[in-house]
């Protein structure tokens, strides 16, 4: 290629042409960058659809109330067999203090089977039907914490359990968070 071939950037219009062609250029670059924004954003929406049922509240906290004295007994039978009696006995001793919750569904919605995960514990299958069910679990974290996180996981619809407020879930398919609080001075509900 000669010299006189190659464009005269001094010659009219070709001004023109090299600012005509840097705009695209800056064009697609503001693409990329709204799309890189835009993948973030669905990014974050998938990881928070993941982590929470629909309808269940991100960073929400739910108060949970110890299972009273008298009525320890009746909320053994909803507790792991494997593990009833050292759970009682802590509870029975005011140590480790169990969580009442009653699990039901919305009216209407098809319920499901649930299971709770608490620290290391993890209950027997529920099945979430009209009548409600009252049941215990252990706090999630040592009580004097005051605070924990519990996860409700299985395949239902309509899921409630009553903490105060209570924690809903319109459609569970996997875990849903629960950040849950209590009073740490009624270790021994009676």
């Amino acid at each position: 290629m000669s010299a006189s071939s190659a464009p005269d950037p001094s010659a009219p219009g070709a001004a023109g042409s090299a600012s005509t062609s840097a705009a695209p250029a800056a064009k697609g670059g503001k693409r990329a960058v709204a799309t890189i924004a835009v993948g973030a954003a669905l990014t974050v929406a998938l990881a928070t659809s993941v982590m929470l049922p629909r309808g269940a509240s991100a960073g929400a906290e739910e108060r949970a109330e110890t299972v009273p004295l008298a009525e320890l007994d009746a909320a053994a039978q909803t507790l792991d067999a494997n593990v009833r009696g050292g759970l009682l006995a802590a509870a029975r001793s005011c140590q480790a203090p169990l969580v009442m919750m009653t699990l039901t569904k919305t009216p209407g919605a098809a319920g499901g089977v649930i299971r709770v995960h608490s620290g290391a514990y993890v209950s027997p299958p529920f099945r979430l039907g009209d009548a409600p069910q009252r049941v215990a679990v252990p706090f999630p974290a040592p009580y004097a914490a005051g605070h924990g996180q519990m996860w409700v996981e299985g395949v239902a619809s309509g899921v409630e359990l009553t903490l105060y407020p209570t924690w809903t879930a319109p459609q569970l398919a996997g875990r849903g968070l629960i950040n849950l609080i209590w009073n740490t001075d009624k270790a021994c509900a009676s």
